[in-house]
């Protein structure tokens, strides 16, 4: 785990291993290791050991032994004094070997090694070059040697520094056995043989080794042709007629292509004395191969014309090798020219009728030709020395089954297509290639597990058959799990590899390097990704699929040119005068890059050629690819339909497969279907339970189907399972926002973010080149990128906020005893706005009207960022940064404030109200809500009562107050005003906004008001949202009801009234027109006040007649009721002094105008209605039956005439409402706001004006609202 920590640069996490090392095993060889990682991983070990490094390759290839000397004092500088430790010793020893006295140190390291680590073949070969190097060790080196040429991984290497040793020592009776023992092995090897049987002069006292030619060698081996080429040339600016350093510079120089170098040094290491007829005979076998395998790098990109002359060469060298003759029935293939080809195979098969080549080649061509029966036959004729001489009649078989069974699945028979290769495998159990190929069938139709037990099932009893292991490692490179793949083709020995199974070692060996490349790259480390693919390149060649698999991994590292560039040095003539590898290699590098028009054209020319069973089978992968993101293309677009018939076929094919299911759930969540979206995205996680992205599938579903417990289950999954996955760190935080997790949302994206950076390898957002002359136009950038970004209100839609459709739903005001009672924050909006209109959010508090494109009681305008479902593909770093900026926006701490002003022409001292409002609010976020401070100076003024009889009855003690007034027993009462300081909580999460508080404390009644509130969409997709809840809230329509009076003639006291009840709305909106409906029910009592329920409901629609990013014009159709029991509209002793009318009937018309720029917001509204109301007559004290006697006594005496009665009345009027808001944005941090508004019912007027300002702590670049929503006060709420 330590290791693993450092290789991560978690340095920390390492040290801390490493002390729970030290205390539970002190003398572990794991400390020193550990503690050798952790020096050489940070400065300045680091660049000192890389250093010493490249002091000891100088040296060595300079043959200084000086300089040697020095690279192992810089190697012991960055070692900090201390003994070397695992491989870096194993580096250490090797080179000390080649110093003047240092071999028996070397070999003492190196064998301090080997115990530590026993059999390591990396150990073992440098302790035996080391040994053999020393005259009383030599026998044990040797000894060794031929121990380790039996190996499979190097064999090859020791083999060759064994001859090595042999071509050196002089033959003794005491040594004579280490020449037989190798000759046993290598009986064609004349040269050591001659030196066995050769009299030799006396020998020197010690060898010269040269380790540089080992070095070589070992290199170009392993497909390191760069290292053996300095190797080589190296020896060769030293010993220029060096035999073995001619000949394998010859061999690089055939390796790279330079035929005529090669020839050259090869010629002249034959031409060397004692050169032997090894090099004679690579030089004419080089110069066959190369001829056969230029024509095949010819072939592979598409130049036949120059591979079918190098083959005509090659068979003009060696007519009768079967080698080049399949060739030239491979390059008749590819050109189309099948009968041309399966004449040459079935000329080898006339000479060589084992050649598998050539019989599988047959075979695949008449599978290819629907000749599948033919090809069965065939095989059935073979005598059985030519079944036991063919080798692959197993696979051959396997290859017609395939071929019948693919002929069934062409034919959309997929039930006949499993029972053909079913069958097939009853008839040849122990058959792995029939077994790879009924795998892969299960592995199209998503059945993963049981693919890889049906062909690893033969190893059980079989763990050792070569065949099986190749067909296990096939499988595996299929399922993109190199590491198992490497694993099992390890397991076969180096005698029972046929040439396909080397091919495909080194194919595996490539891809693993290539997919640790791709994997660092994802991690963040671009510059030593890219550093790794550039050293492949040489090995990569022109084998198209190992630069097709190298262009994509750099893609990963972020160099599309480098990817491209290579791609197109396979493509001299052009895509279509390249041959089918190329064009599969090219398509796949399409598909990866996204480029999907250009990716169908060549898609479309792949398909019309004569394909190989493999090619075909690569073709049909990519289609299958290509048609899922097209359907995915086609569904962003919003053609379900076109996109499910393109799907469709793929679906027939592998019903089961993850990608294509998963691909068919999202059209499913695009159509609203998100109970069937969700069980797609499980049935696909079954068949691919490691795939974050689907565990991301399942979580958006899940969201969107209303199950937050699955999703948030499967997030958690995805989160685990990727952890350092910027894409999925996005998506997740993405949908978290949408649950209302805004917390777990931001630490997710900043994570991502830094992710994201590390992996593209740039600077963190705001940070610039010191002395940037530009920096000032940064933020004028990102308010600009902000601004084209549509909100999601207009975007999505999903639950809107309330609408002016209740704009003219007023309070009726005509008439001398109608007391309309809007407080000053309510007095701009409808003064019959419902109750379940006012439950706002805590944080957007606003009793004005808004736009008909919001409809009644459903949810505010929500970021962008809050509804936006994980985008396909893979998210930009800008989008990122984006959506965090907004993300810390939504959740900043803030500061409101603002002066709030209302007034009306009602009745001096008893309706008349003027309002001044002081709201200060603070914001601040807490856990994934908001929670809301709040503190409110409230002054009221209502003017003072008139002297004549009529208007002083009105208020307190009525007509008796008013008889003991008018006799001087008493004064009038004075002017009404009421001044206190509100205090409450809000906070808001997700769906649920609560809030509680006081009515001003200073008020003659102080009552506790407060709410709970959901909202949630019924159907996101069509807009449809519903919102419920109870609250209990203060009544503001007058000073009575709000604050409290007192009259002081009598020394009665009333009112301060709430209203406890329910409430709901419900709508739809579907950007086009919207319709709605709410309602309400509520029981209202006050101190010494009659109580009361009434009830209300309203419906409306309205149509977006103008509707763009910036601007929209709305108008909308209104019907409301209301009802209550009492009629309460009065203001003596036992009335509360509110509006409660018994009957009323409202119809308006609402239009809108709203606008905006960068930095200014602005909405304009009008709304004409007729409306109609009826209240009944009601007594004067309604509590009190003494009281009320005494006041119709009182009213006789007087001379008022309505006998202590409010007598009913009914209105039917003409009425208005007018409203203009806006707000501007003077930094990132402030904006400002204002607005005005009048309406009237009757002769009944009022006004309301209102100045605003928030001040948020983090910046605020998203576009601003659109209808905007003025801020107001709490009391405008209630």
């Amino acid at each position: 785990m330590g290791t693993i920590a450092v290789g991560k640069h978690q340095f920390a996490a390492a040290n801390g291993y490493l002390a729970r090392l030290r205390a539970a095993a002190p003398g572990s060889r794991f400390v020193p290791l550990l503690e050798q990682s952790l020096r050489l991983a940070v400065e300045p070990g680091k660049s000192t050991f890389a250093k010493a490094r490249q002091m000891a390759q100088d040296a060595v290839n300079q043959k200084d032994q000086a300089a040697l000397l020095a690279a192992l004092a810089e190697y012991n500088k960055a070692l900090g004094g201390k003994a070397p430790q695992g491989s870096v010793a194993r580096e250490y020893y090797s080179y000390l070997g080649y110093t003047d006295g240092g071999v028996d140190q070397a070999i003492q390291g190196l064998e301090r090694l080997n115990a530590e680590t026993p059999n390591d073949p990396n150990t073992m070969l440098p302790l035996a070059q080391h040994m053999v190097r020393d005259e009383q060790d030599r026998a044990a080196g040797v000894a060794l040697l031929e121990k380790l040429a039996a190996r499979p991984d190097i064999g090859g290497e020791a083999t060759e520094v064994w001859r090595s040793v042999l071509t050196w020592v002089t033959p003794t009776p005491k040594n004579r056995s280490w020449f037989e023992d190798y000759l046993k092995l290598h009986p064609d090897d004349d040269e050591i043989r001659h030196q066995m049987l050769a009299p030799h002069p006396l020998a020197p006292a010690g060898p010269v080794v040269d380790a540089r030619l080992t070095r070589g060698f070992a290199a170009f081996k392993s497909g390191d042709i760069t290292t053996a080429e300095q190797s080589f040339s190296a020896v060769l600016r030293d010993k220029p007629d060096s035999t073995d350093a001619l000949g394998g510079l010859g061999l690089v120089r055939m390796q790279q292509g330079d035929l005529a170098q090669a020839q050259t040094l090869l010629s002249r290491a034959v031409s060397r004395p004692g050169a032997g007829a090894n090099w004679a005979k690579a030089l004419n076998s080089a110069r066959y191969w190369l001829l056969v395998n230029q024509a095949e790098g010819a072939q592979n990109v598409g130049d036949f014309a120059a591979a079918r002359r190098e083959l005509d060469q090659a068979l003009r060298l060696d007519p009768a090798e079967p080698g080049g003759r399949n060739a030239s029935a491979r390059l008749d293939a590819a050109q189309g020219d099948l009968t041309r080809a399966e004449k040459g195979y079935r000329d080898v098969l006339a000479t060589s009728p084992d050649n598998r080549e050539a019989a599988s080649g047959l075979i695949d061509i008449l599978a290819q030709t629907g000749r599948a029966d033919e090809a069965q036959k065939l095989i059935d004729g073979m005598s059985p020395e030519q079944k036991a001489g063919i080798g692959g009649l197993d696979r051959l078989r396997a290859a017609v089954a395939a071929a019948r069974a693919d002929a069934a699945a062409q034919r959309g028979d997929l039930s006949a297509a499993r029972h053909i290769l079913e069958d097939a495998q009853r008839s040849a159990p122990d058959n792995p290639w029939i077994r790879l190929e009924l795998a892969r069938y299960d592995l199209e139709q998503g059945h993963a597990d049981e693919a890889k037990q049906l062909v690893d099932g033969l190893l059980v009893t079989n763990p050792d058959n070569p065949e099986a292991l190749y067909a296990s490692a096939l499988l595996a490179m299929q399922m993109g799990d190199w590491t198992r793949a490497q694993d099992t083709m390890t397991r076969i020995s180096t005698a029972s590899r046929t040439p396909n199974m080397v091919a495909t070692a080194q194919q595996i060996d490539f891809q693993m390097v290539v997919a640790q490349a791709s994997q660092t790259a994802l991690e963040g480390n671009l510059e030593d990704a890219r550093s790794m693919l550039a050293r492949l390149e040489p090995a990569a060649g022109q084998d198209p699929a190992k630069v097709g698999a190298l262009a994509q991994a750099y893609i990963d590292a972020g160099n599309t040119p480098r990817a491209m560039s290579l791609m197109h040095g396979l493509m001299p003539n052009g895509l279509k005068g390249s041959g089918p590898d190329v064009q599969l290699a090219y398509l796949g590098l399409l598909l990866k890059t996204g480029q999907y028009v250009q990716a169908g054209l060549a898609m479309r020319e792949l398909q019309g050629q004569t394909l190989t069973a493999d090619q075909r089978r690569q073709l049909d992968e990519l289609n299958y690819l290509y048609t899922v993101r097209l359907a995915d293309q086609q569904r962003q677009q919003g053609d379900l339909a076109q996109a499910y018939d393109t799907l469709a076929p793929i679906l027939a094919k592998r019903p089961n497969d993850s990608l294509a299911t998963a691909a068919l759930a999202r059209m499913y969540a695009a159509d609203d279907k998100y109970d069937q979206a969700l069980s797609l995205y499980q049935k696909a996680l079954v068949n691919d339970p490691n795939n974050p992205g689907l565990q991301l599938g399942v979580a958006m579903a899940a969201v969107q189907a209303g199950k937050n417990s699955v999703a948030d289950a499967a997030l958690k999954e995805a989160v685990a399972k990727a952890p350092n996955d910027p894409d999925v760190l996005a998506g997740a935080a993405r949908i978290y926002v949408m649950q209302g997790k805004t917390r777990e949302a931001q630490s997710l994206l900043e994570s991502a973010i830094a992710a994201k950076e590390k992996r593209l390898g740039v600077q963190a957002q705001d940070v610039h080149v010191a002395g940037n002359p530009f920096v000032h136009h940064d933020d004028a950038h990102r308010r600009q990128v902000r601004h084209s970004r549509q909100p999601a209100a207009e975007t999505f839609a999903p639950q809107p906020a309330a609408p002016d459709s209740v704009l003219a739903n007023q309070k009726p005001g005509f008439g001398p005893a109608a007391a309309p009672a809007a407080t000053a924050a309510s007095a701009t909006a409808s003064t019959v706005t419902s109750t379940a209109v006012r439950e706002r959010s805590s944080s957007a508090p606003s009793a004005l009207p808004t736009v008909a494109g919001t409809p009644v009681g459903g949810l505010a305008p929500q970021d962008t960022v809050a509804v936006s479902e994980p985008q396909d593909g893979s998210p930009s770093l800008e989008e990122m940064r984006n959506e965090l900026s907004d993300l810390r926006a939504q959740r900043s701490p803030e500061v409101r404030g603002g002066l709030f002003v209302s007034s009306n022409n009602a009745a001096p001292g008893t309706g008349q109200l003027t309002s001044v409002q002081q709201a200060l609010e603070g914001v601040l976020p807490v856990d994934n809500g908001k929670l809301s401070i709040r503190v409110t100076p409230v002054e009221l003024e209502g003017g003072t009562l008139g002297t004549d009889v009529f208007s002083a009855s009105q208020f307190g003690g009525g007509p008796a107050a008013t008889r003991a007034q008018q006799a001087g027993k008493v004064a009038a009462p004075g002017k009404q005003t009421a001044y206190g300081v509100g205090l409450g909580l809000g906070y808001e999460t997700g769906n649920w906004m609560a809030d509680i508080g006081t009515t001003p404390l200073g008020f003659k009644y102080t009552n506790v008001v407060g709410g709970v509130m959901f909202r949630n969409s019924i159907d996101a997709g069509q807009g449809s949202w519903f919102n419920v809840g109870v609250s209990r809230r203060a009544v503001t329509d007058s000073i009575t009801s709000f604050a409290g009076s007192t009259d002081s003639r009598s020394g009665l006291s009333w009112g301060g009234v709430t209203a406890s009840g329910v409430h709901g709305a419900i709508g739809l909106d579907n950007q086009d027109y919207g319709v709605y409906g709410y309602g309400s029910a509520k029981y209202l009592d006050g101190h010494n006040v009659q109580s009361n329920v009434g009830a209300e409901v309203g419906a409306g629609t309205y149509w977006y007649l103008l509707r763009t990013e910036n601007s929209m014009l709305s108008a909308g159709v209104n019907l409301s009721g209301m009802i209550y029991d009492h009629n309460e509209n009065n203001f003596t002793y036992g009335n509360g002094g509110y509006f409660s009318p018994q009957r009323f009937y409202a119809f308006n018309l609402p239009l809108t105008w709203a606008q905006r720029s960068e930095r200014w917001t602005y909405k304009l509204q009008a709304a004409i209605g007729v409306q109609y109301y009826h209240q009944a007559g009601s007594a004067y004290f309604p509590t009190d039956s003494g009281l009320q006697a005494a006041a119709v006594s009182a009213a006789s005496t007087i001379g008022l005439a309505d006998g202590a009665i409010h007598p009913d009345q009914s209105s039917t009027g003409f009425g208005y409402n007018l409203l203009a808001t806006a707000e501007y944005r003077f930094t990132n941090h402030l904006t400002g706001g204002a607005s005005v508004g009048a309406n009237n019912a009757s002769s009944y007027r009022q006004w309301a004006a209102g100045l605003y300002l928030r001040y948020t702590l983090a910046p605020q670049t998203k576009a601003l609202d659109m209808p905007v929503i003025p801020y107001q006060s709490h009391y405008s709420d209630q």
